[in-house]
């Protein structure tokens, strides 16, 4: 019998890091913790608002939650796994 697979761990997406702005940690520490905690073993970076939105200009998807939380976007670097 194979294990059961838990539907909020995606199969075929790999996050090898994610991309957070500095302001994060300040400005809204409990998200910032929230997202620590969502991605407890994916080394992560920090970087400032106004190169994160640059960054944000080549990325191949967006979700748009609604969230109003500042600086809680989060870039996320993932492959595919095969």
């Amino acid at each position: 019998m194979s294990p059961q697979h838990d539907p909020t761990e995606p199969e075929d997406l790999a996050v090898e890091r994610f991309i957070l702005a500095s302001e994060t940690r300040d400005t809204s520490p409990q998200r910032y913790t929230e997202i620590l905690d969502l991605l407890p073993d994916v080394p992560h970076d920090m970087v400032p608002h106004a190169d994160f939105k640059l960054l944000a200009r080549d990325v191949r998807a967006v979700i748009r939650t609604g969230d109003f939380v500042p600086y809680s976007n989060v870039i996320l670097v993932a492959g595919v796994i095969y």
